[in-house]
């Protein structure tokens, strides 16, 4: 595999990537699997109804939807593109912005911080130290973190690298989405996987929050940390 030895400066998504991730079909499928993904990190079980969740790349508000019917009304999401049916969306306020260092979000306010799926489109440990202390500025004391993402793991490189080698072999309609989002995914990807113990070293072993539930499945892992009571 090429590695790319720095990212760019201020990356975006593609126009393609945007309007493959908008799939409704794979949209509908995100959201039917969130529940089981919240459930894993902690959040059915334990957030109450009033509870401050800020979602960062909250994407087409999947997440965002799952909470509302969880019983959750204080709810706010932030994502470099927010696409127009979520603007509209009035259960929710979301807005434009860098998930690191969301605008706006005042000081020890949110009780639950997600980024769920996105932590490699950061690519860097210094943008991801950015988000923890963004974090820790905004939750409020026994306020929690949490993510969900790929790590560097043997199966995952070798899933990835089928997904841009074998395009032909990508028959079925899930496949040849996920194949696109690969590769429109591998601008940040390729510079993310090789960094991954250091990202970890950032997020797990932050000393000012205290691992709550840590799971590691076969090709992400379930991450929820919390900040301490004073």
């Amino acid at each position: 595999m090429t590695q790319q030895t720095q990212p760019a400066a201020g990356r975006v998504e593609s126009h393609e990537w945007l309007e493959t991730y908008g799939d409704d079909t794979q949209s509908a499928r995100r959201r039917r699997m969130m529940p089981r993904k919240l459930h894993v990190l902690g959040l059915d079980t334990i957030i109450s109804k009033d509870a401050a969740v800020l979602d960062l790349c909250c994407g087409h508000g999947e997440t965002l939807d799952v909470l509302y019917e969880l019983g959750c009304r204080d709810l706010t999401g932030v994502d470099i593109h927010v696409p127009e049916s979520l603007r509209a969306e009035p259960r929710f306020k979301v807005v434009e912005g860098d998930a690191s260092e969301p605008d706006g979000v005042l000081d020890e306010s949110m009780d639950w911080i997600l980024c769920l799926h996105a932590l490699h489109h950061l690519e860097t440990p210094e943008r991801i130290k950015t988000l923890m202390d963004s974090a820790f500025r905004i939750l409020k004391p026994g306020g929690r973190l949490s993510f969900i993402d790929f790590p560097n793991s043997v199966q995952i490189r070798a899933a990835f690298w089928f997904f841009r080698h074998f395009k032909p072999l990508l028959v079925t309609p899930y496949l040849k989405w996920f194949g696109t989002i690969v590769e429109e995914e591998w601008p940040f990807l390729q510079y993310y996987l090789p960094k991954f113990p250091q990202v970890w070293q950032t997020i797990h072993d932050d000393r000012r929050f205290q691992v709550e539930i840590e799971r590691h499945e076969l090709f992400y892992f379930f991450l929820t940390v919390r900040k301490p009571l004073r």
